[in-house]
């Protein structure tokens, strides 16, 4: 007998009764069998914390994350014109980030995280930029990390409708290349700050109060093609699949490798430290209390917490004596990549 396909207006539906009836903060074995959501118990309390600071209950965490999957499995089954009007029905705000593109002099890197609705907001900046700049997307190809099939699929679905003006771009040396290019051009590129390969080639950066690991790959990108950094998150809009696109100030790269060049030995590799350090500061900003709607809140939990004393330092300062530091200057420092 073969396998019959449940409409999403049904599992919505299904999600929405369900949660409705379900004793708020409270693991439950309904809910998790019917939402396909597992917490460990320590993971449970993480995030009944987390909702707590956010001022909400764990029943909307499972809302939201069942909802997203929903706006996925609706983008991956439509075609790329439906997929386009789903889009732009559903965002808001993305007016205030589009403006800052169309103005900027040089290309554009917008970054962002696995926050919020993310896969639907950078498909909304492509199609709403696309229109008056070229836009490539650098993600990791499916054969790297499986988890980017759905991305892969739309992606090229999009890539369809937009041609030349928009680019899907696999991380590897030559997509990297393509990215520069595209941005030494002017136009603007897409890339996620929060993932890595190898924690070998991270460096650590205080964020939400914890020390955190990440890769200086977005700041590299920005000092060799001299373009200015505008990070972006999606918060959700708890109606239907809606959300909405915030951003921060622009962060030019290069204008910190300038005041780094002075004092420091090596302001390239310090120029990038402090550009991711200001990229995660404006993230923090952002998000506020709503640290729940992101994808890694868990293994984050798990970093110690930084002094008081970290968040205190003047980085520009800390970097040009450390730079003059000869047990650094002997050190290798590891390659960066993205």
């Amino acid at each position: 007998m073969p396998h019959v396909k449940t409409p999403i207006s049904l599992k919505k539906f299904l999600i929405d009764y369900f949660l409705f009836f379900a004793t708020q903060n409270k693991k439950s074995r309904i809910i998790e069998y019917t939402t396909g959501i597992k917490f460990s118990e320590a993971d449970f309390d993480i995030m009944t914390d987390a909702c707590k600071n956010s001022g909400c209950t764990i029943n909307h965490y499972y809302r939201w994350r069942l909802r997203e999957r929903l706006a996925i499995d609706i983008l991956k089954q439509s075609d790329s014109v439906a997929c386009i009007n789903f889009i732009k029905n559903n965002t808001h705000n993305i007016e205030e980030i589009e403006q800052a593109v169309i103005k900027a002099d040089s290309g554009i890197l917008l970054t962002t995280m696995h926050y919020g609705s993310f896969v639907p907001a950078i498909f909304a900046l492509v199609s709403h930029i696309s229109k008056f700049r070229k836009i490539c997307v650098i993600y990791d190809p499916p054969e790297v990390n499986a988890k980017n099939r759905d991305f892969d699929l739309i992606a090229k679905k999009m890539a369809t409708e937009f041609g030349d003006d928009f680019t899907p771009v696999h991380n590897n040396s030559r997509g990297l290349a393509s990215v520069i290019r595209t941005l030494k051009t002017g136009g603007v590129a897409v890339i996620m700050t929060d993932v890595f390969h190898s924690i070998k080639n991270t460096y650590t950066i205080d964020f939400m109060g914890r020390f955190y690991r990440t890769l200086l790959g977005a700041a590299y990108i920005a000092r060799r093609s001299n373009s200015a950094i505008i990070p972006f998150l999606s918060k959700p809009i708890m109606e239907d699949y809606k959300f909405k696109i915030i951003r921060s100030n622009h962060i030019k790269a290069n204008e910190i490798y300038d005041q780094l060049k002075p004092i420091a030995r090596r302001p390239d590799f310090y120029c990038d430290h402090n550009t991711i350090s200001k990229i995660y500061k404006c993230y923090e900003e952002m998000i506020g209390n709503d640290l729940i709607y992101w994808l890694y809140i868990f293994e984050h939990s798990c970093h110690p917490t930084t002094p008081k004393y970290y968040k205190e330092i003047n980085t520009t300062q800390l970097d040009a004596i450390i730079s003059k530091d000869p047990r650094i200057n002997a050190a290798k420092i590891p390659e960066i990549s993205i």
